[in-house]
C-alpha cells in the first residue's frame, strides 16, 4: 500500500432498521421505478447550496435485478496496474490523484480529491495511481444482486438492496455532489427511479415527511421520491447522489420505438449500446487493441502506429527506438519524455 496505512473498514449497512423502514415508508418505497417531480410546497423548491454534476455518461441497465455497490480501492501505479472491463460505475477519487485511461480510445482523465469519473458499459479501462503517490478512491458499480464481492477489487463499504426494475433505454446517469456548511439544506435533485444517495464527509440527515435519518461518511440510502438533506451539525459535510435521467434515444428514432426494440433484441446489443462510444455504427462496436487504432498498423505493439512512428521518426519494427527501457508508446502517451533519446527517460 506504498507506506500508507490503510484503515480497514467493514461492511456498512444503514444503522437501526425500524427508522430505515420509516424513512422508506414516507418516501413511498413501492418496488418500482419512478420520477421525482416538482410540486408546490416540494422540496424542489429549497436552495441546492454547492451541488454539482462532477461525472456523466449514457447507461443501459440490462441487469436485474442489480445493486449499487461502494468499493473502496487502491489504484497501484502503472506499471503494476490490470485493465479492467465492466458495468457502468463511477470512480470518485477520496486521496492522492488517480490517472484513468479507456484502453480503446486511449484518452486518459486526471482526477484527484472530490472529482469523479464515468466508465462505460464493456470498455477496458486502466486506473493507476502517480509513481510515489498512493491514492485511494471509492468505485460506485452497478453490478448484479449476487455478484461475488470477492472480485471486487477493494473493500465493500456499502450495498444497496436490490433493485427490481431500473429505467428502460438508454439512460442520462450523472453523479452529482453537494458541499454543505451548517445550517445548510437542499433538495435532493430531480431523478427517475431511485437514486443513491451515500454521504462523503461529516454527517447529513436525509428527511422525507415526518421521517428522518443520519447519514455518515461511507454509509448510503436508496431513495426512489423527493427528499431534504441538510447539515444541522457544526462542522462542513458532503455527499453524492447518483442520479439517473431522461432518456436518450438513437437519432432519429422514436422514444417509443427505441423502447420497443431495446425489449426486443439480443443481450449482446444492449451491452455494446451501453458504451456511448459506439451507439450507431456497427463498426464503433469493434473494439480495437489498446495499441492500435482500426485505421492503423501497429507493427510492433508499441502504442504508436506505423504512421505515427513515420512522423515522429521511431522505428515501426522496434517497441524501444532509443533503447531506454520504456517502449515508444508509453514514453509517447503517458510520460511525455522522448522516444528517440534514451537520456530521456521517466
Amino acid at each position: 500500500m506504498n507506506g500508507m496505512e490503510h484503515l480497514k473498514r467493514p461492511l456498512r449497512a444503514v444503522s437501526a432498521i425500524a427508522v430505515i423502514a420509516m424513512l422508506a415508508m414516507a418516501l413511498g418505497t413501492s418496488g418500482s421505478p419512478g420520477r421525482a417531480g416538482a410540486q408546490e410546497g416540494s422540496p424542489e423548491a429549497l436552495p441546492r447550496s454547492r451541488e454539482q454534476v462532477i461525472a456523466q455518461g449514457l447507461a443501459i441497465f440490462d441487469i436485474e435485478p442489480a445493486i449499487w455497490r461502494v468499493v473502496e480501492i487502491e489504484p497501484a501505479p502503472f506499471d503494476d496496474a490490470e485493465e479492467v472491463t465492466g458495468d457502468v460505475s463511477f470512480t470518485l477519487q477520496r486521496e492522492g490523484t488517480t490517472i484513468i485511461r479507456n484502453n480503446v480510445t486511449l484518452k486518459r482523465a486526471r482526477i484527484e480529491p472530490g472529482e469523479a469519473y464515468f466508465f462505460s458499459a464493456e470498455d477496458p479501462y486502466l486506473q493507476y495511481s502517480l509513481r510515489g503517490s498512493p491514492s485511494v478512491a471509492w468505485s460506485i458499480e452497478y453490478v448484479a444482486a449476487d455478484a461475488d464481492d470477492e472480485d471486487a477489487g477493494g473493500d465493500v463499504i456499502y450495498k444497496t438492496d436490490p433493485i427490481e426494475a431500473f429505467q428502460p433505454g438508454t439512460r442520462d446517469l450523472e453523479l452529482v455532489r453537494n458541499l454543505m456548511l451548517p445550517g445548510d439544506v437542499a433538495a435532493l435533485p430531480s431523478h427517475r427511479g431511485p437514486a443513491l444517495l451515500l454521504g462523503t464527509g461529516g454527517a447529513i440527515t436525509v428527511s422525507a415527511r415526518d421521517a428522518s435519518m443520519e447519514i455518515g461518511e461511507g454509509n448510503g440510502i436508496l431513495l426512489p421520491g423527493d427528499a431534504v438533506i441538510s447539515n444541522t451539525s457544526d462542522t462542513n459535510a458532503s455527499y453524492v447522489v447518483v442520479v439517473t435521467g431522461a432518456r436518450v434515444p438513437d437519432p432519429g428514432v422514436e422514444p417509443a420505438d427505441e423502447e420497443e426494440a431495446q425489449a426486443t433484441k439480443a443481450p449482446v446489443d444492449e451491452e455494446e449500446d451501453g458504451t456511448p462510444e459506439a451507439e450507431t455504427e456497427a463498426e464503433a462496436t469493434e473494439a480495437p487493441t489498446a495499441t492500435a487504432t482500426p485505421e492503423s498498423t501497429d507493427s510492433d505493439g508499441d502504442g504508436l502506429s506505423d504512421e505515427r512512428e513515420t512522423e515522429l521518426q521511431t522505428d515501426p519494427e522496434d517497441p524501444d527506438s532509443d533503447g531506454d527501457g520504456t517502449s515508444d508508446g508509453d514514453e509517447v502517451f503517458l510520460y511525455g519524455t522522448d522516444p528517440n533519446d534514451v537520456e530521456s527517460t521517466p
